[in-house]
């Protein structure tokens, strides 16, 4: 009994023991919390701001595209054979109708060789004809003659006439077998011409497919010749902006190879009808590269003014926020807050850009700051200057 009752007593002792444990550890948590600093509000953030206003906009469309040659061909030979001769490489400037390279043309050669011999041969069997011709034909009048005087016979008259049609005949046929020799003879001048290969453009050599001495084998690419004189690019507009395409429009057009340049076109032909599957229309830009600084292959970035002006809303491009649908910051309320608001966007104009949807006349635009923002931040909007002043870094604590 004495032994139950010891252990219920140093029971209760643990118990009150825990608990005042417990207690002490409560009440220190308690203190802590009390004396910590209370979280201070988020801070208003300073912005730049603009109002959307109306303005007038010139109708300009930006797109992308490639720059290609105007006119480019591929040297291919009609027939095969070694090359005996590649008179240009990589980068030569060619004209128009000169020799680039040649073939070997030894059996052709010798082919016009033949060819003319038996023209040669042709011919004077012609003249030998006609001689015999004119001899016959002279003949036959004689015999004529005697035959209404008495003197010749009827037969000798049948004999002259039938060597004469005869000798016509024969004259008829050789000049046949000329004018196949000459066939002949022209066949294979062309046949040679052949291996003589020229360039049919004015124009730059862009690519060098085989060397002097490989065989080429007939219709085979042996090199690419491109007009860099004047580049195209061809861009692709949608339905909206198709009906405003016109040939003659004017273009700006600017490359990563020169980005402080811009280059100057004028579309030259818009495709009759759109792609059924993207729904866009093509539209040719001609740009004149007379020091082929421009290169077929470089990507473009086009902006074309169809020449209609109309007035819309507008903001500072700065305003416009990235991403999967382009936003805006809006000043609202008092004390002013920052909101955010999904816009549509059409034409751009320096550097202003035109807003279809989603504002209106008089909304207040975060222009810079913007990205520092949240929405449902307050915000203190203050002159360009004074916003410069505020951002400025710092360093080690001293501004």
């Amino acid at each position: 009994m004495l032994r139950t009752l010891t252990r219920l007593i140093l029971g209760l002792a643990a118990i009150t023991a825990c608990f005042g444990g417990w207690y002490v550890v409560y009440r220190d948590a308690q203190a802590k919390a009390a004396a910590a600093p209370k979280t201070k509000p988020s801070e208003a953030q300073a912005v730049e701001t603009a109002v959307v206003r109306m303005a007038p906009i010139g109708d300009r469309i930006e797109l992308v595209g490639s720059l290609t040659p105007l006119a480019e061909v591929v040297i291919r030979p009609r027939v095969g054979g070694y090359v005996r001769a590649m008179k240009v490489d990589l980068g030569d400037l060619v004209e128009e109708g000169v020799e680039i390279a040649r073939l070997d043309d030894a059996i052709q050669s010798e082919a016009v060789a033949l060819a003319k011999a038996a023209l040669d041969v042709a011919q004077a069997q012609l003249q030998a004809q006609t001689t015999e011709g004119e001899l016959a034909e002279k003949t036959f009048t004689r015999q004529k003659n005697l035959a209404m005087s008495g003197a010749g016979t009827p037969q000798q008259l049948e004999q002259a006439e039938a060597a004469y049609e005869i000798s016509k005949a024969r004259v008829d046929l050789e000049k046949a077998k000329v004018e196949q020799a000459n066939a002949d003879l022209l066949r294979a001048k062309i046949d040679l011409d052949e291996l003589r290969l020229v360039s049919p453009i004015k124009g730059v050599v862009a690519e060098r497919m085989i060397d002097m001495g490989n065989l080429a084998a007939p219709d085979a690419p042996l090199l690419r010749i491109v007009d860099l004189s004047t580049v195209r690019t061809t861009v692709h507009v949608i339905e909206r902006d198709y009906r405003r395409m016109k040939e003659g429009l004017d273009a700006e057009i600017h490359v990563d190879a020169f980005p402080d340049q811009v280059f100057h076109g004028k579309v030259s032909r818009v495709a009759p009808v759109l792609d059924e599957v993207t729904r866009t229309g093509d539209v040719r830009i001609d740009i004149p590269n007379a020091d082929r600084v421009l290169k077929p292959g470089m990507f473009t970035r086009v902006s074309l003014r169809s020449g209609e002006h109309r007035t819309g809303l507008v903001i500072p491009i700065t305003a416009v926020l990235d991403g999967q649908r382009p936003s805006v910051m809006v000043i609202e309320g008092t004390p002013p807050l920052a909101q955010q608001r999904i816009i549509e966007t059409g034409a751009t104009e320096g550097d202003l850009i035109e807003v279809t949807l989603g504002l209106k006349e008089g909304d207040q635009v975060v222009t810079l700051g913007n990205r520092l923002v949240t929405p449902g931040q307050a915000v203190v909007v203050v002159p360009r200057k004074e916003l410069a002043k505020r951002e400025e870094p710092t360093v080690n604590g001293t501004p």
